[in-house]
């Protein structure tokens, strides 16, 4: 039993640039209030002093408060992901929020992405996860009966860490026993054979950019965006949209070309 990769998956991800620019256009008024406002984290004041600067030195107009500025992703070493230093995408969830819904963003992403771009993977090599299955479709109940054990997590955080390390803990329940079990079993499937050093967050994660990059081809090829206008974060991507959309549509298309079952919201 083995994963059969497919190619055009990692061509896509060997072949991609080690770094490109995007756009985000947003009132600097606005951004600037959030500055001054004594409720913001001040981890959440320093992007957007970044953001308001960048902004001003392309934009010298004191007339027009709707500024854009360049965003730039780098691809890591260690995920199949890029990042970037500036995006506001990383604000605390709050903020973010308040800056993109005032911004007149819409979003996408993956729901529980990591397990479920995993078993995207196996099933379509004809491995079976019952565990893993009941866990995408039945999450937040399964969440609800299974809160973190330590009060540092959420119960997101607490499962992303069980993918993350694959290892059992003492006091887990079944349910989580046979999780990882299901975990461990299929990580070493999960191995590359001409890139062996990959680990498998950085498979998955070459796995989600190439869908990404689907979801984003979807939208410019609709005329919905308007290309290199929008803001990536993994597993999500805000955009402005030139006109309506349906999400089922997206994951259609993402079916198409994958053959994968990604549910989005």
């Amino acid at each position: 039993m083995s994963i059969q990769h497919k190619k055009e998956i990692f061509d896509s991800f060997f072949n991609s640039p080690e770094s490109f620019i995007l756009f985000e256009t947003h009132d600097i008024n606005f951004l600037q209030t959030l500055v001054n406002d004594e409720n913001i984290r001040k981890c959440d004041k320093t992007p957007l002093r970044k953001f308001i600067n960048n902004a001003l030195l392309i934009n010298k107009s004191k007339t027009q408060p709707i500024k854009t500025a360049p965003v730039k992703y780098n691809k890591t070493k260690n995920s199949g992901f890029y990042f970037s230093k500036n995006s506001l995408q990383f604000l605390t969830k709050p903020t973010k929020k308040a800056v993109y819904n005032f911004g007149g963003y819409s979003n996408i992403d993956i729901v529980n992405c990591g397990y479920t771009v995993l078993y995207q993977i196996c099933i379509s090599n004809g491995i079976e996860l019952p565990t893993m299955k009941e866990f995408i479709e039945n999450r937040e109940k399964i969440c609800a009966e299974h809160p973190p054990i330590s009060e540092k997590y959420t119960v997101k955080q607490h499962f992303c860490a069980i993918l993350s390390k694959s290892e059992h803990s003492e006091g887990e329940s079944e349910f989580i026993k046979k999780l990882v079990d299901e975990l461990i079993f299929v990580r070493k499937l999960l191995q590359h054979p001409e890139f062996p050093d990959f680990s498998a967050e950085k498979i998955i994660g070459i796995y989600t950019n190439f869908i990404m990059k689907l979801i984003v081809e979807y939208l410019v090829t609709n005329e919905i965006i308007v290309p290199n206008f929008y803001s990536l974060n993994c597993d999500e991507i805000y955009f402005k949209p030139l006109k309506e959309f349906k999400i089922a549509d997206v994951e259609k298309f993402i079916f198409e070309k994958t053959g994968f079952l990604i549910k989005m919201h």
